[in-house]
């Protein structure tokens, strides 16, 4: 069946299924950096943050190697276990 499949991480918590290089954004405030995002991450300040607030065209990437369905979106604000999907 193709729904397990459907249902599977793409793996972007992973630096090493996809690396720090393949997270980009519009702009960046002061060192949070793309890949800071990560669910869990320690590094920096463990979150992104474009550099205007009231910039509603700025945008965080993941550059995947290959096409992938993306049926949901899991979000996290700094060092919290709270989390938003939409």
């Amino acid at each position: 069946s193709i729904l397990p499949e459907l249902s599977e991480p793409i793996g972007v918590v992973d630096p090493n299924l996809v690396p720090d290089s393949r997270m980009i954004a519009s702009s960046i405030y002061r060192d949070r950096r793309p890949y800071y995002s990560r669910f869990d991450e320690t590094r920096g300040v463990g979150h992104w943050c474009p550099q205007a607030s009231k910039n509603r065209i700025d945008y965080h990437q993941v550059h995947m190697e290959s096409a992938s369905s993306v049926c949901a979106v899991a979000t996290q604000g700094t060092y919290t276990s709270h989390y938003s999907t939409s």
